[in-house]
């Protein structure tokens, strides 16, 4: 086989930059952009973020752009003005963003996922549109899909040489190489390298594509013994465990909805790999397989949309909620159209999936409002229900919410601070809450994972996690460490100590005195002796943790603690020491309290007779 020319490359790839020039510019800034990302020590460039997720968007788009274009014989002038509009509608996107994308609130980072979703499969029927050339549709996407995989695997080999090149230099010749490198030639061969390859395997005559006739004989070998019977597998989980449900007469759970539409978008896809050979005398199987499989599914859509129904009931609508449901309803719609459908078009697909991306993104029905929506409405019902809530503006409680109703309040403000930012709960509150600060630390402003807890706490409520729980015998403490800690009246300060066995014993010296500080995790108790004199002095930590949790109760896994509240001092005859928890763990019961885990600090002075 004769090895292509420089000269034969140069031609290709020259030709291939003529064609897609727009998507070719915008990997070339996606990319420079990317590798000065990886080398970013300043916060003052966080903001290239944003230029690295609309470049991420203008791939999928202009590549639509360009092969719609093309199918339809656009004129230059023409296609010069599309992608003109393309890249100012990028420029507008870029401007709509928070300062960093993926420090903001996540709705910005869960749409740009949407649209890339939605402007990937605007590539595969762009230039296929019209009523007609089913098989061009198919064939133009087998083309996009092999070639995908082959400039996949093209690019890994190319990197992993490389890779392996850099490493040897910096052994063999000691030179030092930044390790940022192997991530900046990753993104240059996957930005410059794999786009480019995967471009220039793009039909060429895409017209001519609806008469080709060719199948791969690897893809039906790959779909009819593999993924078809992973297929078969999943579908009998499925159907055992709705027999399940069935006979203990449970609701489904949550995460079986996952599951169906996993295996739903396998078996369609699978299906539409076999599509041009349906219809061949030794492969009439495939519609009766797909008959069967779109029969198989409804009880499996009717269950998923049972389990969301009952999550939305419970805990009301996320973005994962929303797109699980239309995508449930989409299910629902495909299955019965493959079933009375006398065309059976295979665009439907990815058109129907397109459409739903592109609506999701914006607007008052978008998975971002209808969220929040249902999200607010569920935080003020919980208000009011607590009475929590007067004239719209919250005020403290007259009595503690349940311990349900606190952590329920707890989930739905923490729910909107992450996905949505502070400003829908703002109406709530007087306080400006961009302003938060921490306590006692007025100089930095409070991190957006911090702040669900502060905001609760302006409520008068303690925040209580989603993984904490008021049964059983395990607890955690922990103590808010921002805040400082009095060392009056003593000589010694040992930080950060930390016990985690049995009658666990350190040595500690310190001004050329020696002590020995053992924890008895069983008792909850700190013996502290200066081994110079043999001087004693026991520290029991039972009470003030027995006293915490009968302040917090139910609470067994308590937070952002005082240290005060945490601190605990004795005397004994010629010693006295202050022990200040920081993290507490382990196991209570009504007549028992055994520490699994202990930190903190020990002050330790000499008693004045």
């Amino acid at each position: 086989m004769k090895l292509p020319s420089f000269t034969q490359l140069y031609e290709e790839s020259t030709a291939t930059f003529r064609r897609f020039p727009f998507v070719l510019v915008n990997a070339f800034v996606g990319t420079t952009v990317a590798v000065i990302i990886i080398g970013m020590r300043s916060e003052e460039l966080r903001f290239l973020n944003n230029v690295l997720v609309a470049t991420a968007l203008g791939l999928p788009l202009l590549t639509a752009l360009a092969t719609g274009g093309e199918k339809n014989k656009w004129i230059p002038s023409r296609r010069l003005l599309a992608n003109l509009i393309v890249v100012i509608f990028l420029l507008g996107y870029w401007f709509s963003l928070p300062r960093d994308v993926f420090s903001g609130p996540m709705e910005h980072t869960v749409r740009f996922f949407v649209l890339n979703i939605g402007l990937h499969l605007l590539v595969s029927f762009a230039a296929y549109s019209s009523r007609g050339e089913a098989n061009g549709f198919w064939q133009f996407n087998r083309s996009l899909f092999l070639r995908f995989l082959t400039a996949f695997l093209y690019s890994s080999v190319l990197y992993i040489g490389l890779a392996i090149a850099i490493a040897s230099i910096d052994q063999l010749f000691e030179v030092h190489i930044n390790g940022d490198l192997y991530g900046q030639v990753w993104v240059v061969i996957v930005g410059i390298f794999n786009t480019w390859f995967f471009l220039a395997g793009v039909p060429t005559d895409l017209r001519a594509l609806d008469r080709e006739t060719s199948y791969p004989k690897g893809l039906k070998i790959f779909t009819q013994y593999i993924l078809l019977p992973l297929v078969l597998v999943y579908l009998v989980i499925l159907y055992a465990y709705m027999a399940k449900i069935i006979i203990q007469w449970e609701w489904p759970k949550g995460y079986v909805s996952n599951l169906i539409l996993g295996f739903s978008v396998t078996g369609i896809f699978s299906l539409l790999l076999l599509w041009p050979i349906q219809g061949m005398t030794e492969n009439t199987w495939i519609r009766k397989f797909s008959r069967r499989f779109y029969f198989a599914l409804i009880p499996l859509v009717v269950m998923l949309l049972l389990a969301i129904g009952m999550r939305l009931s419970d805990y009301g609508m996320t973005e994962n909620r929303y797109y699980v449901l239309i995508m449930g309803i989409w299910l629902a719609g495909v299955v019965f159209y493959y079933l009375l459908s006398k065309t059976k078009s295979i665009k439907l697909i990815p058109v129907s999936l397109c459409i739903i991306a592109f609506l999701s993104a914006y607007g008052p029905w978008s998975a971002s409002s209808t969220s929040q929506r249902s999200q607010l409405g569920r935080l003020e019902s919980l208000l009011t229900t607590n009475g929590m809530l007067r004239e719209g503006a919250i005020i403290s409680p007259e009595s503690k919410p349940s311990y349900k109703d606190t952590k329920e309040i707890s989930a739905v403000v923490k729910y909107i601070n992450d996905a949505h930012g502070v400003s829908p709960l703002q109406p709530f509150f007087a306080q400006n809450l961009d302003s938060l600060k921490k306590p006692t630390d007025f100089l930095n402003v409070v991190s957006r994972w911090e702040r669900p807890k502060y905001i609760v706490r302006l409520m008068g409520i303690q925040f209580i996690d989603e993984w904490q729980s008021d049964q059983g015998e395990n607890f955690s403490i922990q103590a808010n460490q921002t805040q400082s800690i009095s060392v009056a009246g003593y000589e010694h300060l040992f930080q950060q100590l930390n016990f985690n066995r049995s009658d666990s014993v350190q040595t500690k010296s310190l001004d050329g005195v020696d002590y020995s500080i053992m924890c008895r995790m069983k008792s909850a108790i700190m013996d502290v002796t200066r081994l110079s004199d043999s001087a004693l002095v026991k520290v029991d930590l039972r009470p003030t943790l027995e006293n915490l949790f009968k302040e917090e109760s139910p609470q067994t896994s308590i937070h952002d603690v005082k240290p005060e509240r945490l601190t605990v001092e004795n005397e004994g005859e010629r010693l006295k020491a202050k022990i200040v928890l920081m993290v507490v763990n382990g196991k209570k019961s009504e007549h028992q309290l055994i520490l699994d885990f202990a930190s903190g600090s020990i002050l330790v002075g000499s008693r004045k007779p």
